[in-house]
Protein backbone atom coordinates (compact mmCIF):
# COMPACT_ATOMS: atom_id res chain seq x y z
CA UNK A 1 0.00 0.00 0.00
CA UNK A 2 1.14 3.67 -0.68
CA UNK A 3 1.40 6.69 0.93
CA UNK A 4 -0.18 10.05 0.00
CA UNK A 5 2.37 13.32 -0.44
CA UNK A 6 5.15 14.02 1.62
CA UNK A 7 7.90 11.42 1.82
CA UNK A 8 8.93 8.01 2.26
CA UNK A 9 12.75 6.40 3.01
CA UNK A 10 14.39 3.26 2.39
CA UNK A 11 16.19 1.40 5.11
CA UNK A 12 20.00 2.15 5.48
CA UNK A 13 22.61 0.32 3.78
CA UNK A 14 25.75 -0.01 5.19
CA UNK A 15 29.17 -1.12 3.37
CA UNK A 16 32.81 -0.18 4.00
CA UNK A 17 35.34 0.80 1.47
CA UNK A 18 39.40 1.73 1.51
CA UNK A 19 39.00 2.55 5.45
CA UNK A 20 35.99 4.45 5.44
CA UNK A 21 32.53 3.74 6.34
CA UNK A 22 29.17 4.49 4.71
CA UNK A 23 25.58 4.33 5.34
CA UNK A 24 23.21 5.17 1.68
CA UNK A 25 19.22 5.82 1.54
CA UNK A 26 17.08 6.59 -0.79
CA UNK A 27 13.62 8.73 -0.74
CA UNK A 28 11.01 9.40 -2.55
CA UNK A 29 8.83 12.97 -2.10
CA UNK A 30 5.45 13.20 -3.55
CA UNK A 31 2.73 16.40 -3.80
CA UNK A 32 -0.92 14.91 -4.49
CA UNK A 33 -2.04 18.57 -5.13
CA UNK A 34 0.33 18.87 -8.26
CA UNK A 35 1.58 15.52 -8.67
CA UNK A 36 5.25 16.30 -8.84
CA UNK A 37 7.99 13.40 -7.71
CA UNK A 38 11.10 13.26 -7.36
CA UNK A 39 13.96 10.88 -5.76
CA UNK A 40 17.08 11.54 -2.87
CA UNK A 41 19.94 9.72 -2.58
CA UNK A 42 21.93 10.05 0.25
CA UNK A 43 25.36 8.81 1.10
CA UNK A 44 27.08 9.66 4.61
CA UNK A 45 30.54 8.30 6.09
CA UNK A 46 30.26 6.99 9.60
CA UNK A 47 33.50 7.19 11.39
CA UNK A 48 35.66 9.75 9.50
CA UNK A 49 35.11 12.55 6.31
CA UNK A 50 36.07 11.47 3.37
CA UNK A 51 38.23 13.51 0.46
CA UNK A 52 36.89 15.81 -2.11
CA UNK A 53 35.56 13.34 -4.95
CA UNK A 54 35.02 10.01 -3.10
CA UNK A 55 31.61 10.03 -2.77
CA UNK A 56 29.12 9.94 -5.40
CA UNK A 57 25.52 9.81 -5.69
CA UNK A 58 22.99 9.34 -8.03
CA UNK A 59 18.89 9.52 -7.30
CA UNK A 60 16.99 7.45 -9.56
CA UNK A 61 12.97 7.70 -9.36
CA UNK A 62 10.89 4.89 -10.41
CA UNK A 63 7.09 4.37 -11.23
CA UNK A 64 4.88 1.00 -9.87
CA UNK A 65 6.07 -1.22 -12.71
CA UNK A 66 9.46 -0.07 -12.38
CA UNK A 67 10.25 1.79 -15.15
CA UNK A 68 13.24 3.68 -14.67
CA UNK A 69 11.31 7.58 -14.98
CA UNK A 70 14.08 10.27 -13.74
CA UNK A 71 17.62 9.97 -12.51
CA UNK A 72 20.01 13.07 -11.64
CA UNK A 73 23.40 11.69 -13.02
CA UNK A 74 26.18 10.80 -10.39
CA UNK A 75 27.02 13.79 -8.35
CA UNK A 76 30.36 13.87 -6.45
CA UNK A 77 31.81 15.76 -3.71
CA UNK A 78 34.17 18.62 -4.13
CA UNK A 79 35.66 19.32 -0.71
CA UNK A 80 36.30 16.96 2.32
CA UNK A 81 32.96 15.85 3.54
CA UNK A 82 30.84 13.20 5.41
CA UNK A 83 27.27 13.57 3.22
CA UNK A 84 26.45 14.11 0.00
CA UNK A 85 23.25 14.43 -1.37
CA UNK A 86 21.47 14.33 -4.92
CA UNK A 87 18.31 14.76 -6.36
CA UNK A 88 16.30 13.75 -9.44
CA UNK A 89 14.75 16.02 -11.91
CA UNK A 90 10.52 16.64 -10.81
CA UNK A 91 8.68 14.34 -12.41
CA UNK A 92 5.08 15.40 -13.40
CA UNK A 93 2.17 12.84 -13.32
CA UNK A 94 -0.50 11.44 -11.38
CA UNK A 95 0.74 7.93 -10.14
CA UNK A 96 2.47 5.69 -7.89
CA UNK A 97 6.49 6.58 -7.02
CA UNK A 98 9.36 5.02 -5.61
CA UNK A 99 13.28 5.71 -5.21
CA UNK A 100 16.45 3.60 -5.86
CA UNK A 101 19.60 5.19 -5.57
CA UNK A 102 22.89 4.40 -6.48
CA UNK A 103 25.92 5.25 -4.63
CA UNK A 104 29.69 5.26 -4.95
CA UNK A 105 32.68 5.73 -3.43
CA UNK A 106 36.75 5.48 -4.08
CA UNK A 107 38.64 2.56 -3.67
CA UNK A 108 42.01 4.21 -4.14
CA UNK A 109 42.19 3.56 -8.15
CA UNK A 110 38.41 3.01 -9.08
CA UNK A 111 34.98 4.02 -7.86
CA UNK A 112 33.04 0.56 -6.29
CA UNK A 113 28.92 1.18 -6.89
CA UNK A 114 26.38 0.65 -3.79
CA UNK A 115 22.66 0.44 -4.43
CA UNK A 116 20.13 1.48 -1.73
CA UNK A 117 17.42 -0.37 -0.63
CA UNK A 118 13.97 0.32 -2.03
CA UNK A 119 12.04 2.88 -0.83
CA UNK A 120 8.77 2.81 -0.09
CA UNK A 121 5.96 3.53 -2.86
CA UNK A 122 4.43 6.69 -2.46
CA UNK A 123 1.05 8.17 -4.41
CA UNK A 124 1.08 11.47 -6.67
Amino acid sequence: MAAFAGSAYSDYGYFSVNGINYKNRASVSTDSSTHKSYATTTLTSTNKSAPAGWMGTNARLFNSSGTLLKEGGFSYTTSTTSTTVSSSPNYTNKGTYRSYGVTRAWTGSTYQNYYTFLSPFQNA
